[in-house]
């Protein structure tokens, strides 16, 4: 039976789950290593098409369309694949507010919150990590419509240090981000500053001395991966590729290495390596990626 859905969902899918070519524990699948800590190298978001035979059918996000809180899996390839209902991890399926002591955080939609025993639960976006209290009834679930993630490129008024919370961890520099103020309220001899980053918005008091000046460059987050690393380099046609490199046309088809229609290239690709199987040539990375020769243009000649 074949479940298509009506809107638009997403997913977080464990990175160590097995990928399958076709709805089939016996098909050929794929994982890549990892360890279920939440962070962004164990989960990857994906688009949800359906529900098929007791499995979920998933594609990646192509670059245009990775704003998400999580990484993807693909670089200019939308791949379909299967997973089982529990490769997904649960997110807050809509902006979700939680006070955690003195603190009030909003998540936006996509962030993953792994539950606890007792009621409560982790988030982990953009780089930290916080233990959250008893979270509200519909708080987190399997899938998610789509990340509006909070503007953070618009001008700030300052940057300033995270509050001092239990079990909440910034991520060390050069990895970490710093809350950005963009609301701030004078209050006796304190601030509430609003301050957020592209996935989580905080509300909260502190002392002026530790709100200082926004640093120039300061960039959102966000990533495409595709096993450990990217797989391709983006090519337009008009850029000069390496010398080595093959040259995937935008809107090739991929298949898998059996010839099952994979997906497409989202944009044009350069690789290093192909290697040849049966009539097509193909790039060996989470899956054996195969391209009709017709749409790859071969390294010149030296």
């Amino acid at each position: 039976m074949i479940v298509l859905l009506a809107t638009m969902q997403y997913v977080l899918v464990w990175s160590d789950a097995p990928r399958y070519m076709r709805p089939d524990k016996d098909a050929p699948h794929a994982r890549l290593p990892s360890t279920r800590n939440g962070d962004s190298h164990s989960l990857a978001a994906y688009r949800l098409i359906g529900k098929r035979e007791g499995f979920l059918e998933i594609e990646s996000l192509n670059v245009f369309e990775a704003n998400q809180c999580m990484p993807t899996d693909g670089f200019g390839l939308t791949l379909r694949a299967f997973v089982r209902p529990e490769a997904v991890a649960p997110v807050t399926p809509r902006e979700v507010t939680v006070k955690v002591e003195r603190v009030e955080v909003t998540f936006a939609a996509g962030v993953a919150i792994i539950p606890g025993k007792a009621g409560n639960g982790q988030a982990f976006f953009d780089n930290f990590s916080m233990l959250l209290p008893a979270l509200p009834e519909g708080a987190v679930g399997p899938s998610y419509e789509s990340t509006r993630k909070f503007d953070v490129g618009r001008k700030a008024l300052g940057k300033v240090q995270p509050p001092m919370l239990f079990g909440f961890k910034p991520p060390p520099p050069p990895f970490g981000r710093p809350l950005l103020v963009y609301e701030r309220k004078p209050q006796g001899d304190q601030v509430e500053v609003t301050a957020a980053t592209p996935c989580a918005r905080f509300k909260f008091m502190t002392l002026p001395g530790r709100i200082s000046k926004v640093d120039d460059g300061v960039e959102g987050s966000g990533g495409i991966r595709l096993g450990g690393g990217v797989i391709g380099l983006p090519s337009s046609g008009d850029e000069k590729q390496p010398a080595a490199a093959f040259s995937v046309r935008k809107g090739a088809r991929a298949y898998f290495e059996d010839g099952t229609i994979a997906g497409s290239a989202t944009m044009g690709l350069g690789f290093e390596e192909m290697k040849k199987v049966a009539n097509r040539l193909c790039i060996d990375d989470v899956f054996i990626v195969c391209f009709d020769k017709a749409d790859v243009k071969p390294p010149a000649r030296r």
